[in-house]
Parts: C-alpha cells; sequence; structure tokens
C-alpha cells in the first residue's frame, strides 16, 4: 500500500480503518471448500437443443440474405 498522504477524505477514512486479520478456522474451511470444489468435476447445463436451435438461426440468417438478394 502507498504511504504518501492524500488530500482526499475518503482515502483519509480509508486508511484509519483498523487492521482485520483472517480468522484461521474460517481461512481453513474456505481453502478445503475450495479445494473439494476444484476436485469434484464441474457438470456444465445440459443444452441437447443448443446445437439445432443455432443450426435454425444460422438457416433463418443465411435465407433473409438470399430473400434479400431475390426481391431486389
Amino acid at each position: 500500500m502507498n504511504s504518501q498522504p492524500h488530500d482526499d477524505p475518503l482515502v483519509q477514512s480509508l486508511a484509519a480503518l483498523p487492521m482485520v486479520h483472517p480468522d484461521p478456522l474460517q481461512a481453513k474451511e474456505l481453502r478445503d471448500r475450495c479445494r473439494a470444489a476444484l476436485a469434484s468435476p464441474a457438470e456444465g447445463p445440459a443444452l441437447p437443443f443448443a446445437p439445432a436451435t443455432v443450426a435454425t438461426v444460422c438457416v433463418l440468417y443465411a435465407w433473409e440474405i438470399v430473400r434479400s438478394v431475390l426481391v431486389r
């Protein structure tokens, strides 16, 4: 952290706050939860319709291009 004096009252107020030290038990619990989350494979949401939806949008887009060229 920078130890230079600041004229900003907000920065001065923040600098006057007391130091907060982490609780060792809470830190250990958090590390354990993080390690457990990293150890288990993440399952993403099942989207069986996603490829069909993308293909439909692409076909509609291409159809609109063809239609706009033919209308001229």
